[in-house]
């Protein structure tokens, strides 16, 4: 038997390459790491069940390492939505256990959104 893979909802045509280009634009950021973060679940050949990715079921579609102007590095995570998609379940418990705990983590909705906000953990001024 061969290992499947489910979970993670499919990013559409246009998410897809919004979450892309959001990633190529972060990347490209002195001080920024990007990471894409695939919530799979899947089965091995042996019949374990695994989840892949950080954070667990909902957690966002990318986790950004932002340096700031004190040097320290803060995580930043990115839910991509496209349009007028809205956060599914599993995604709005992710994002309010983030809120509770302080983590940083924001739902955007284009690649200026996404630099705006990175841009505000490197100390840089946009607009």
């Amino acid at each position: 038997m061969s290992p499947r893979a489910s979970g993670g909802a499919a990013p559409s045509k246009i998410g897809g390459a919004q979450e892309h280009d959001i990633e190529i634009a972060l990347g490209a950021l002195p001080g920024v790491t990007v990471w894409r973060n695939a919530i799979i679940r899947t089965r091995t050949a042996s019949g374990a069940h695994l989840l892949t990715g950080i954070g667990g079921k909902g957690a966002p579609d990318l986790l950004c390492e932002v340096q700031g102007p004190d040097g320290q590095t803060r995580a930043v995570w990115l839910e991509s939505k496209a349009g007028s998609s809205r956060l599914n379940p599993d995604q709005k418990r992710w994002h309010e256990a983030a809120a509770r705990e302080g983590r940083h983590a924001f739902v955007v909705r284009s690649v200026d959104h996404a630099l705006e906000i990175v841009q505000t953990f490197r100390g840089v001024r946009h607009g």
